[in-house]
């Protein structure tokens, strides 16, 4: 009951893509949040035939000057108290600058926001975006955000380390902790094994998790030299993803690092 009532208490303003074909951006991601009892309201990015990896794509881009005019509507009223912002894939430099400009009067007026970037920009060595937001994401949205959640492509990108194995995924994550002062840092999935599963990685500042052993502590000390120094400390958590529960959007914790 709880649980139920928190959930009750957020409300999240989603800025993701919208597609007619297919479940992605917040065709996928507000109705789960409903269903939990989360008051969402979404901000539909584009309006697409289908997603970017299909070989036609039509549909419109939402303009920044119009992003910006849905969120002084919304702001003018007093509806904009929210709690969380979430931001997924968006079409274009200036309206990922909108979005810039969004979180940045939220947190102004809210310090407590928190707010959770999935860093849309590709897979598997290809860009689905203009190359331009690659730095848009780097100066002005990765400061901003509380959580990211990037591939193992878009964290390549974002940091410039490359990802081979647990431990240079570990440095990555290090790194993006420290040049933007992310809490939290989530890659969702990673191919640095040939095992039949991928594996992820997160990353949590000062906020302590249970530890399932001994031996996943001593190869996070191996892997990235140490949780802790004078200022910092961090909590990893490393899972594993079957490629077919991957399809399926289901996620295994496999062990605490």
């Amino acid at each position: 009951m709880a649980v139920k009532v928190a959930l009750n208490c957020l409300r999240v303003l989603c800025i993701q893509s919208h597609v007619v074909h297919g479940y992605v951006g917040n065709k996928i991601a507000v109705f789960p949040l409903q269903v939990l009892g989360i008051e969402v309201d979404y901000i539909n990015s584009v309006q697409f035939s289908n997603h970017t990896g299909y070989a036609f794509v039509k549909g419109q881009v939402l303009d920044a000057a119009s992003m910006k005019d849905l969120y002084l509507g919304l702001k003018a009223n007093g509806l904009n108290k929210y709690t969380h912002v979430l931001t997924g894939y968006l079409g274009s430099p200036s309206s990922l600058e909108a979005v810039a400009d969004i979180v940045s009067d939220l947190k102004k007026e809210n310090s407590n926001i928190k707010y959770y970037c999935d860093p849309v920009l590709g897979d598997n060595g290809k860009l689905y975006v203009p190359p331009e937001l690659v730095q848009i994401y780097q100066e002005k949205i990765l400061p901003l955000s509380d959580v990211i959640l990037p591939n193992q492509f878009e964290a390549e990108i974002l940091s410039g380390i490359r990802i081979t194995d647990e431990k240079s995924a570990l440095n990555c994550i290090n790194y993006l902790h420290k040049k933007y002062h992310i809490p939290t840092v989530i890659i969702t999935s990673t191919n640095v094994t040939l095992s039949p599963v991928m594996y992820g990685y997160g990353s949590r500042l000062k906020n302590p998790m249970k530890k399932n052993n001994n031996n996943s502590r001593d190869l996070l000390n191996q892997a990235n030299g140490s949780v802790t120094n004078n200022t910092s400390k961090y909590d990893r958590v490393r899972f594993k993803i079957p490629h077919l529960i991957t399809i399926l959007l289901e996620l295994e914790i496999y062990s605490l690092l």
